[in-house]
């Protein structure tokens, strides 16, 4: 992982599109990677053995060997389906979402704040 984060960091800041491309690809398999692996891996682990290694292999891969690429060009289009049916719901997310920033807002006017010396 500090490698991914620091060749992210060089993509940024070097300004290499197909890097930051690569990249962004990488955290957006590893972030749907997680999401699976939080509902599997207590039963994964005990069912299959090695399976912290996989895990391991999977990572590395993903990062080094293109891995993520080739994962997100056949991911494309059911992410783009998920996409379409994502829109028909965010005017209703982005109500809610503003509805729990005034509750959040009126909670944190509440907490007393330290005062500057």
């Amino acid at each position: 992982m500090v490698y991914a984060c620091r060749q992210s960091f060089y993509a940024i800041r070097a300004n290499d599109k197909d890097a930051q491309r690569h990249w962004v690809i990488f955290w957006l398999i590893l972030s749907l990677s997680e999401l699976l692996w939080s509902v599997f891996d207590p039963v994964a682990s005990y069912l299959i053995p090695f399976y912290g290694g996989f895990k391991c292999a999977f990572l590395i891969q993903l990062g080094l060997f293109e891995g993520a690429t080739q994962i997100y060009t056949t991911l494309v289009p059911v992410l783009s389906k998920g996409d379409e049916a994502f829109k028909a719901y965010e005017p209703i997310l982005a109500e809610k979402a503003e509805q729990l920033k005034g509750v959040v807002s009126k909670y944190f006017d509440k907490v007393p704040r330290a005062k500057a010396d």
